[in-house]
Parts: C-alpha cells; sequence; structure tokens
C-alpha cells in the first residue's frame, strides 16, 4: 500500500490533505478522489459552478499523479 494525498482546490486556494491514506491501487485512488469531490460538493450545496475546483492527487513524494476536477464526478454514484 501506498500513501496517497487529496489536495483541493477551489478555483484559488489549496486545502492541504497533510495525512494522506494508504490505497492498494490506482483504482481505489481514484475512487478517493471521487468521493472526496463529492463529499466537497455535498457540504456546500448552493455553489452552482464548479468548473474551477479539483482534487490535486499525489504521492508520498508530493509529485502530483493527476487531478481530478470536479466536473468529472459521474452522475450516479
Amino acid at each position: 500500500m501506498k500513501r496517497y494525498h487529496f489536495h483541493l482546490f477551489d478555483g484559488h486556494t489549496y486545502r492541504w490533505d497533510h495525512d494522506g491514506v494508504l490505497l492498494a491501487d490506482l483504482a481505489a485512488v481514484v475512487a478517493e478522489a471521487e468521493a472526496r469531490a463529492r463529499s466537497a460538493m455535498r457540504a456546500d450545496a448552493n455553489l452552482q459552478d464548479w468548473s474551477k475546483w479539483k482534487i490535486d492527487v499525489r504521492g508520498h513524494d508530493d509529485i502530483t499523479i493527476f487531478h481530478y476536477p470536479f466536473d468529472e464526478v459521474r452522475e450516479t454514484a
């Protein structure tokens, strides 16, 4: 298992995930990014434009693996 960090970017500022989470594979990493995006969207349900929001997924070495744009959140869970 490897540690991944899921930094939230709202188009202006980052909210840093200092703890990260241990995950087994890339499929689990993508699922975690989507779950965190959904959680943020539920927390601020009044916001209409999510186009600038993303999850910046990084490994333990602080290198970005991929960005998960909130626009990519699937309609169904």
